[in-house]
């Protein structure tokens, strides 16, 4: 009895192994890679195109690597994204529990660029306007599958840069984030975040140096972070401040119990900075010089044209 049911344990292992290697067969040849390249174009974006190899693995978790990945946006911009290499690994066993885990998601070389000035607004702009992030709640709020969750144990991103033509007015060396939430139409949950080698360049130096004399940095047009990480909690339609904290050659500057709403992009952000070194200050023939500094104040607004308020 027991010798029957070894054989039928083992012929069931045999054949399970033969699913799985004609699974991956199927997978990566040019038909499996043509019906991952369209799923990927119905859940990411219709414009999206893999032009470099692809790999697809189901055990023991389900992955997929890409190289040479681009998006081109419609309108009249010209917008692109391009991503050198994407790695993704998501575990099968939570998926029956309505978890979806991804272990582990790594994307390098990110550019996202604008060809063309069309009326003006910078690409950054397009992305964190209010319309912008009422379109993206509209999405999410609009998704049936109000029961799953979502654990992100890593993702990382190396070498991002959003430029406008031959102008880079963002850059960042590395970014690593990771966020446990529940995925209801009003996102529920915590994101951690931490990047480094930050530069700050944006299409109109001249606002930017006008809001960085507001705080005694008017001496550049470029703000360099060498570090930053923050904790979000968000509930409500709401993406709450628990601990942000930002550090570069000019000093620190810090935020807690601040606010961003997801809906609408609105922003309420009670900031310190601490400045270190020498500091030399002028405006409107006032001349200001000092060795530290430690200046408090608010970030009010919408998120794409924050204003300066006194605390």
């Amino acid at each position: 009895m027991l010798g029957t049911l070894s054989r039928w344990v083992l012929w069931l292992a045999v054949v399970v192994l033969l699913i799985v290697a004609v699974v991956l067969l199927v997978l990566n040849t040019s038909v499996g890679h043509g019906v991952i390249k369209q799923g990927l174009q119905r859940f990411v974006h219709p414009e999206l195109d893999v032009r470099g190899k692809m790999a697809v693995g189901v055990w023991p978790t389900l992955s997929l690597q890409a190289n040479d990945v681009s998006i081109v946006f419609d309108g009249p911009h010209s917008d692109q994204l391009n991503v050198s290499e994407l790695r993704l690994s998501v575990a099968w066993w939570p998926l029956r529990d309505q978890v979806l885990h991804i272990e582990q998601a790594h994307i390098s070389d990110v550019t996202l660029t604008r060809s063309t000035l069309g009326s003006g607004r910078s690409i950054g702009s397009d992305l964190l306007s209010g319309e912008a992030f009422k379109r993206r709640w509209n999405a999410w709020s609009g998704w049936q599958q109000t029961n799953w969750q979502l654990k992100l144990d890593r993702l990382v991103v190396e070498r991002l840069a959003f430029g406008q033509g031959l102008q880079e007015w963002l850059a960042l060396d590395r970014a690593e984030l990771t966020a446990v939430m529940l995925l209801t139409p009003a996102p529920l949950g915590e994101v951690t975040v931490r990047a480094d080698g930050i530069a700050v360049a944006p299409r109109d130096p001249e606002r930017m140096q006008a809001a960085l004399e507001q705080v005694g940095l008017g001496d550049s047009k470029t703000l360099l972070v060498d570090s930053m990480q923050g904790r979000w909690q968000l509930s409500d339609g709401m993406a709450r401040a628990v601990r942000w904290q930002a550090s570069g050659p000019w000093g620190e500057v810090s935020a807690d119990n601040g606010a961003v709403d997801l809906r609408t992009g609105q922003t309420v952000l009670p900031m310190r900075v601490q400045l270190k070194g020498q500091l030399n200050h002028q405006h409107q023939g006032i001349q200001i010089q000092t060795r530290q500094a430690d200046i408090r104040f608010i970030l009010q607004g919408p998120i794409d044209n924050l204003g300066i308020n006194p605390p």
